[in-house]
């Protein structure tokens, strides 16, 4: 009874905490266009569904705020999840207006957005100058949870269960990046965003990083600023130029495949030198014919050989250092459900999985469009792997506290001198290392 009494206390001192730091922050006022669709909630009515904030409900908290589980309007048969959305600034910082901005970016895109595999948003609160976000809930958490028996789930996943998480997942974000007239790019695809309702069907989630595609047709790119994410997942070449496309998606997605493949995080320091970035082991061994040694010791004897094979290859080709020679998620789609289908005996999609695991021709020979006209394009710098993962970008003799810097939920640089593309180039290549001492030209800053 003790404890429980200090925890809600403690509880209350951090809601106590967010009041005082939300009614400093600037206010900003926006107008969401889709009403029909988002509910704008008053903070008396979030504090009615979540019992004033009861830890009892709560029921994930990290970086980025924490979540209730709640019911809106005492209707016990809807519940709902809220985010309330942790202020990590001051109220003279830059980055408090970027934390804002990320706000009322998430609830203006998945307002727009009605898809069988997006998150659905039900409202949101911007009372006194909270930042809360209210989704249907979501029964089962997120994938991660279900990799790791995080977040009180402990049950396993079947391979025939997580093929159909991929291929859900995998319909969202060709949705997103189709769906639309100039399409919408993630930005933090991971295991983390990708979550399962009461039926197991996956839902892509958080978009608070997320950017419109580009303008044009004739435009292959958006610049950035600086390239937000989460490491581990980070396109190398938007990492590298701050140009993005979905093709950066992709490369989060590909990682996703192979963690839900391996059942290991996409980057774990506990690990030999070699195997600590997944993307970069897991291209290792797909090269070496060794990605069955890989598999989650809890699939053993579940996969076919065929279906690993195509698996495997469509996951490889997503994580191409180079996105020109990276699939489009619609592709990436269509190679899924082959994998599925040879998963559960289909001769005909065997033939079909034995043209994609056997093709090489996309690996030495690519089309692109440019001008009106197709243009073959043969891929330079054949063996240069770039990697996104922080593991390749310090010297081995750094501390481990060092190199744990480079680790948060998302995560991007801000260079203060600019250097020439190839010493990026080199300073991200497979082989060589990455040095902090020039720090006081060199800044970097997490991007909330």
């Amino acid at each position: 009874m003790f404890w429980r009494l200090r925890r809600k206390t403690h509880h209350q001192q951090i809601i106590k905490n967010d009041e005082e730091k939300a009614s400093l922050s600037p206010r900003v006022v926006v107008t969401v266009k889709n009403q029909q669709h988002c509910r704008r909630f008053t903070l008396d009515e979030i504090r009615s569904a979540t019992n004033n904030f009861d830890p009892d409900l709560k029921i994930g908290d990290g970086g980025y705020g924490r979540v209730y589980k709640g019911y809106i309007d005492n209707d016990k048969e809807n519940p709902v999840a809220i985010k309330v959305l942790k202020l990590k600034s001051t109220s003279t910082s830059t980055s408090l207006i970027q934390e804002i901005h990320a706000f009322w970016l998430e609830i203006e895109t998945i307002s727009k957005l009605r898809h069988s595999h997006l998150v659905s948003l039900i409202g949101y609160c911007d009372d006194e100058r909270f930042m809360i976000i209210v989704y249907k809930y979501m029964a089962h958490g997120t994938l991660r949870d279900h990799l790791y028996g995080t977040g009180g789930h402990e049950s396993i996943l079947t391979w025939k269960e997580r093929l159909e998480i991929c291929i859900g997942a995998a319909r969202g974000l060709a949705y997103l990046h189709s769906g639309t007239e100039r399409g919408i790019i993630h930005r933090d695809v991971k295991t983390n965003n990708i979550l399962l309702d009461e039926n197991w069907v996956a839902k892509v989630s958080d978009f608070g990083l997320s950017r419109m595609g580009p303008i044009s047709p004739s435009k292959s790119h958006v610049t950035t600023t600086d390239a937000s994410g989460t490491f581990g997942y980070l396109d190398p070449e938007y990492f590298r130029t701050r140009h993005l496309n979905a093709k950066s998606d992709v490369y989060g997605f590909g990682v996703v495949l192979f963690e839900v493949l391996c059942g290991r995080a996409a980057v774990d320091m506990s690990l030999d030198e070699e195997q600590q970035s997944l993307a970069q082991w897991a291209q290792y061994n797909v090269k070496n014919g060794t990605l069955d040694q890989m598999v989650d010791e809890n699939l053993r004897g579940e996969i076919r050989p065929e279906c690993l094979k195509v698996y495997g290859k469509i996951a490889n080709r997503c994580l191409r250092s180079e996105r020109k020679r990276r699939p489009t998620m619609a592709d990436v789609l269509k190679a899924l459900e082959i994998a599925q289908r040879v998963q559960e005996g289909d001769p005909a999609a065997a033939e079909e999985g034995i043209k994609i695991s056997e093709s090489n021709s996309i690996e030495e020979k690519i089309s692109c469009w440019g001008g009106g006209n197709q243009v073959d394009l043969s891929p330079p710098c054949k063996d240069i792997v770039v990697n996104s993962c922080p593991t390749v970008l310090c010297e081995k003799t750094k501390s481990q506290k060092m190199l744990m810097r480079f680790f948060s939920e998302k995560a991007g640089f801000k260079w203060a001198l600019q250097p020439s593309s190839r010493a990026l180039i080199k300073a991200l290549c497979f082989k060589c290392s990455y040095t902090l001492k020039d720090r006081s030209e060199r800044k970097y800053d997490p991007v909330q």
